[in-house]
């Protein structure tokens, strides 16, 4: 399938969750899924970043998948609908470690099944995506696999690893900035007769001048820090 980009629109603003321990027949997968969920319908895209997969479903969508899969509520019963697509968000959104995964792969489709065990009972579902096809005709209006990872997932993430490269050059040279003036305050500390000496005494005879002196220097020590603060 190639998918609409109104379809996927808006996936845009919306985080990647990560499935971890996926059981894929003897396989341990990691799923990424960003997914969206109303009141009567949800969209959901997989990826394990080789293959890219969609599902969407209406109300009557869900309420059929309820009773195929028997998902342990009355999906008839509004107020049991609203509570079954609140649980089928937190399969997917809220990395549950209560929640058990396991999946089944073939060549057009890969079913996600999510099961959560609750005080009294127990949900289960079913998502069956669809396979997006890798590579499709360059459209304006249509998105192929390939398209979807690059704009969801390479281009966001590749962007920030280089703002957080670019900060973190920025941290480093700010730091040795500071350590630069610490040592320099040191230096003019010393000049000023302010640094102790291990082996002389840690305190002397209370001197007036001396106390005169030491408060000039201070002042002098205080003058450069600022200027240096500039």
């Amino acid at each position: 399938m190639i998918l609409n980009r109104n379809q996927i629109q808006h996936f845009g603003s919306i985080p990647w969750t990560v499935l971890e321990n996926v059981r894929s027949g003897t396989e341990l997968k990691t799923i990424f899924a960003k997914s969206q969920f109303d009141l009567g319908k949800y969209s959901l895209l997989l990826t394990d970043l080789c293959s890219v997969w969609f599902e969407e479903l209406d109300v009557m969508g869900i309420k059929e998948r309820g009773k195929k899969v028997i998902c342990g509520l009355d999906v008839e019963q509004e107020d049991r609908l609203s509570q079954l697509i609140e649980h089928l968000k937190s399969f997917v959104q809220q990395r549950q470690n209560r929640v058990i995964y396991t999946a089944e792969n073939t060549d057009d489709k890969f079913t996600l099944r999510a099961v959560i065990a609750l005080d009294l009972a127990s949900i289960q579902w079913e998502f069956a995506c669809e396979l997006v096809q890798s590579y499709g005709p360059a459209s304006e209006t249509h998105v192929d696999g390939s398209t979807i990872l690059y704009e969801h997932y390479i281009l966001p993430m590749t962007t920030l690893t280089l703002s957080y490269k670019r900060q973190t050059r920025t941290l480093e040279g700010i730091i040795e900035e500071k350590q630069n003036e610490i040592n320099e305050a040191v230096d003019m500390m010393k000049k000023a007769g302010l640094a102790v000496n291990a082996r002389k005494r840690r305190t002397a005879p209370f001197n007036a001048n001396e106390t005169t002196e030491s408060e000039k220097k201070v002042h002098w020590i205080n003058q450069n820090l600022a200027r240096l603060s500039r």
